[in-house]
């Protein structure tokens, strides 16, 4: 049986730089996880809504993801 592929990932402004990627990647691994944390870059994604994205995060299917500047006081 193949394992599916475990998605969370973070949305915010100016986070291509985070090191989260790497960091849960490497946690997916040590526990034997196929998995995969994805970067939303609102400066990136600029035409792109906060209520878009999340419906995007919820069809693909993704277990849960980080939210930080400039949307983390409108998802509270």
């Amino acid at each position: 049986m193949i394992q599916q592929r475990r998605l969370v990932g973070l949305i915010g402004a100016n986070i291509l730089k985070s090191l989260s990627p790497a960091l849960h990647e490497d946690q997916f691994a040590a526990f034997g996880i196929r998995g995969h944390y994805q970067l939303m870059d609102l400066d990136v994604l600029k035409d792109r809504r906060l209520e878009h994205l999340i419906a995007a995060v919820k069809a693909v299917g993704f277990l849960g993801v980080n939210v930080t500047f400039p949307v983390k006081q409108a998802v509270m």
